[in-house]
């Protein structure tokens, strides 16, 4: 299964909340802050299953790729 590429275009966030990480990993990593569905968001770059996501604040962190729908 391939992780769609990286694109500076916006993604919209289609799950009711997702925690947003410190690093692309789904153990012990830091949540750093909580995304609600319908916010858009732009993407940084990927990694297998992850995204990184920047806020319109300037806030930044990794979210799994399946929390996001590309527009």
């Amino acid at each position: 299964r391939s992780t769609p590429k990286p694109s500076s275009a916006a993604s919209d966030v289609y799950k009711r909340q997702v925690n947003v990480r410190s690093a692309p990993i789904d153990r012990d990593e830091k949540i750093i802050f909580r995304i609600h569905e319908g916010l858009k968001v732009d993407i940084l770059q990927s990694q297998p299953g992850w995204f990184e996501i920047i806020l319109l604040d300037g806030k930044k962190g990794w979210i799994e790729h399946q929390s996001l729908l590309r527009l």
